[in-house]
């Protein structure tokens, strides 16, 4: 049985990890910390009569079947600190850490032929956007911090209270920004907070939701996704114009000041609830931390690859977010990329 290390159990991870032990082979899947499924682990359905694809459901899904694979032995709690030896002879240093990702000393080491990095994302912190009054402002919140309530929460009402009459979606905050953010789209945001602005809808019969953008990225989904999925929803607004600023006077309410830009004129506007829809950016726990690795990166900080699901390091493949931008479907795919890559290296 050959053994393949996968570091990062998020979605893509995952995918990995279960298609390798399918093919026969024996995995390691590492994540530091106690729980595999990454972000996704936390994402909402955004069903509301019917199925949005939104494609939640496969996290859990892909989850219970790892964890009752005889190939997969799950490592949480784990950190790859180092890598010896050469490609299908990879000695890797893998460190344990406690609850609070603290270094407990105790390490061992994997011999494995092929790596899988899938270290995910992180997302932009829009904290020094002092427009916008994130951590200042109640109920300015991100999207992920939204879809972690829709999660956990059985209303929205116990998270943000009960008058949550008008809502408005602000896109690329700290995307494609080249002075005060990273010059790149995010790809995903497009989607995911139409989505959400449905599932509010369905949750909050009567609520008024506003999306401001600057023009719409319909990657993967075709030039008629904004129609097919908001065209019918009166009291979903499109506006084309990112806002200035957000502020709490006059009134207690929440003023978002823009410009929309079809009209070509500066308005104000209240609302109850802000959600900010912040960059994907380079995980944190990515290319600094495993400078062992020797991986190249990209011009804007990800995982360089040489081909679809190929790093830079013979022997070492890439897997999902790591690489650039993606959606939990297009994760899947890398994934499964990835894997085919793999097992014909194997061979």
């Amino acid at each position: 049985m050959s053994d393949i290390l996968v570091l990062g159990a998020g979605i893509a991870g995952m995918s990995a990890a279960l298609d390798l032990a399918n093919a026969g082979l024996g995995v390691y899947l590492l994540d530091k910390e106690k729980e595999i499924g990454g972000k996704a682990a936390h994402y909402a359905c955004k069903a509301g009569s019917n199925c949005r694809k939104c494609s939640a459901c496969l996290v859990p899904y892909i989850k219970y079947q790892l964890e009752r694979h005889p190939n997969v032995r799950i490592l949480p709690f784990s950190l790859c600190t180092d890598l010896q030896g050469e490609p299908g002879h990879f000695r890797a240093s893998v460190r344990l850490l406690n609850e609070k990702r603290q270094d407990l000393g105790a390490e061992t080491t994997l011999e494995v032929r092929a790596l899988v990095v899938a270290t995910g994302f992180d997302l932009y912190d829009p904290t020094p956007k002092e427009e916008f009054g994130y951590g200042r402002h109640r109920n300015v919140i991100t999207a992920l911090e939204l879809e972690q309530a829709l999660w956990g929460f059985p209303a929205l009402s116990a998270a943000f209270g009960e008058n949550l009459r008008r809502i408005g979606f602000i896109q690329c905050v700290g995307s494609r920004d080249a002075q005060n953010g990273y010059p790149y789209c995010s790809r995903i945001c497009c989607g995911y907070s139409a989505r959400q602005a449905l599932k509010l809808e369905s949750d909050l019969p009567g609520a008024d939701i506003t999306l401001f953008y600057q023009d719409r990225q319909t990657f993967g989904k075709g030039p008629g996704f904004f129609r097919r999925e908001l065209g019918s929803h009166t009291h979903i607004r499109p506006v084309r114009g990112l806002p200035a600023k957000i502020f709490r006077y006059p009134r207690d309410e929440l003023t978002v000041r823009y410009t929309d830009i079809e009209q070509g004129q500066v308005r104000e506007e209240g609302f109850d609830l802000v959600v900010l829809c912040p960059a994907v950016i380079p995980a944190r726990s990515g290319p600094d931390t495993f400078p062992a690795l020797g991986l190249e990166r990209d011009q804007n900080g990800f995982y360089l690859e040489r081909d679809v699901g190929v790093s830079s390091r013979k022997g070492i493949f890439l897997a999902g977010t790591c690489q650039g931008p993606k959606d939990i479907p297009q994760s899947i795919a890398h994934a499964k990329a990835a894997v085919g890559r793999i097992l014909r290296y194997l061979a």
